[in-house]
């Protein structure tokens, strides 16, 4: 597209040379015979002058040569511009050669490249189906590798488990002789003992019975002679008050006392014998309101509901 513009431009500067050269010729060269035209005075005539046609020849000749000059340096300028024109075109088409050959060269550098994409692509694609390949085949493997560890460790485990569980089992089965025979021997021991504490015991029991026995006997004894000394002082405060006269010589009355702790006479009931004597033991009994009494529970206890017989001294 540059190469074009430059011929036109040098074409259209040619032209305008060629043209500029014409129009001088044409206005210097004049026939012989052909005399100018004498003008007209514009403001006063001028007188004829005549001329000399030697001079107007000569005059004549070396504008003739200056133009043979000048249309030998334009035919030599016009030379140069179609050289320098030819060499223009000439360096346009090889140019033009040129990016046609780089033009071919890049289709066919771009064909190769192409080719060698889809090559690259082929062979990446390729690559990669053996890649995957290669990992489907590892990752079976490992997944092989993975079962068979699994596999070996299930194996190990429940051999493993199986030993246990007969170790347990054995311990087990010790562990349960020796806690029958230490609950056997707990329970001779326990037995032992529990005998030697019955016999501790019943000893003891014994003893403690022997020594209450003893203090029982103590006791009553003493209680016993409380209730002896309290129904004797009873038996001597009634008869204190009581009334007598001949009447009663020789005769008894019975009867039943039954007093309150502090030896309120709660009630006199009479069991039995002479009216006479009966009637002035009740006088009497009544007439005391309290009788004397023990502190001792036990001694109470065999005082509170007594039995008296009054036979009256006269």
């Amino acid at each position: 597209m540059l190469a074009n513009n430059f011929i036109v431009s040098l074409f259209k500067s040619f032209g305008l040379h060629l043209f500029i050269g014409v129009g001088l010729v044409a206005s210097v060269t004049l026939s012989p015979d052909e005399k100018p035209k004498p003008v007209a005075p514009a403001v006063q005539p001028v007188k004829a002058v005549s001329v000399d046609t030697n001079k107007l020849t000569e005059q004549v000749n070396k504008i003739r040569a200056t133009k043979a000059k000048k249309q030998a340096a334009e035919r030599k300028r016009v030379e140069d511009l179609e050289a320098r024109a030819n060499r223009a075109a000439n360096k346009r088409k090889n140019q033009e050669t040129k990016i046609k050959d780089l033009n071919k060269k890049t289709r066919q550098s771009q064909a190769e490249k192409r080719r060698a994409d889809a090559a690259a692509a082929k062979a990446k694609a390729k690559q990669k189906r053996e890649t995957q390949l290669a990992n489907k085949a590892a990752d079976e493997t490992k997944k092989q590798l993975r079962q068979k560890a699994a596999a070996d460790k299930a194996a190990a485990d429940a051999k493993k488990r199986k030993i246990d569980a007969e170790k347990a089992e054995k311990k087990a089965e010790a562990d349960r002789q020796a806690k029958a025979k230490k609950l056997k021997e707990d329970k001779a021991r326990k037995a032992r003992e529990a005998r030697l504490r019955r016999e501790q015991e019943l000893m003891l029991q014994q003893q403690m019975a022997q020594e209450q026995a003893a203090r029982d006997k103590a006791h009553n004894q003493q209680v016993l002679g409380e209730v002896e000394k309290f129904k004797a002082l009873i038996m001597q405060r009634i008869k204190q008050g009581m009334r007598r006269d001949e009447t009663m010589r020789g005769k008894s009355c019975r009867v039943n006392v039954k007093l309150a702790f502090n030896g309120l006479v709660t009630r006199v009931k009479v069991l039995g014998g002479d009216p006479q004597v009966c009637d002035a033991a009740k006088a009497s009994i009544y007439k005391l309101d309290k009788v004397p009494m023990s502190k001792d529970r036990a001694v109470f206890d065999e005082l509170k509901d007594i039995n008296l017989t009054f036979e009256p001294e006269v």
